[in-house]
């Protein structure tokens, strides 16, 4: 239960709990099932019970609920090494000579060190395999792997124009 009332301009609520909580801020009782908390009326869209009551903050800057139940700046979701990118909501990994991007695994794009220091992909044209036997020549393009279609292929007995079984030897 959450009560609250105004007083000389602070805002005073009062949690009760099932346990105590010992503290100074405007006079937390120690001891008893219940606390107060103050905030000014400036504070009051920033008291909390959750970190879900904290809205204002960003991806790099979350809203969390301080032990004080005002939303408070929590801790950047990125690492060490990675630098916070707010707008794409993404923890960027950081490079230079020293420290080179990891391979991205994928065989259409290579790992590349931008001048900003951010590891990023460019698509390349290496050959691949699309994993269609009825494809012949696959290379990349655009970041996927595609090849020519072989005429008369066929991956299955149903697709064979002919009503031969399916050869794609």
């Amino acid at each position: 239960m959450v009560t609250s009332e105004w007083m000389g301009g602070t805002k005073i609520r009062t949690f009760v709990r099932g346990v105590s909580r010992v503290g100074t801020l405007c006079g937390l009782v120690a001891g008893l099932a219940f606390y107060t908390s103050c905030v000014t009326p400036q504070d009051d869209d920033r008291v909390c019970e959750t970190d879900a009551d904290c809205t204002q903050g960003t991806f790099c800057v979350p809203d969390v609920c301080g032990d004080d139940l005002v939303c408070v700046d929590g801790d950047s979701p990125c690492v060490e090494g990675e630098t916070c990118n707010n707008d794409a909501e993404t923890c960027d990994v950081l490079c230079d000579d020293d420290t080179p991007c990891e391979d991205t695994g994928d065989d259409c794009t290579d790992a590349v060190c931008s001048d900003d220091g951010v590891c990023g992909t460019e698509n390349n044209t290496a050959a691949c395999d699309d994993g269609d036997v009825c494809t012949d020549g696959d290379v990349c393009g655009d970041g996927a792997c595609a090849g020519a279609a072989i005429d008369g292929c066929c991956e299955i007995d149903e697709d064979c124009a002919d009503g031969e079984v399916c050869d794609t030897e």
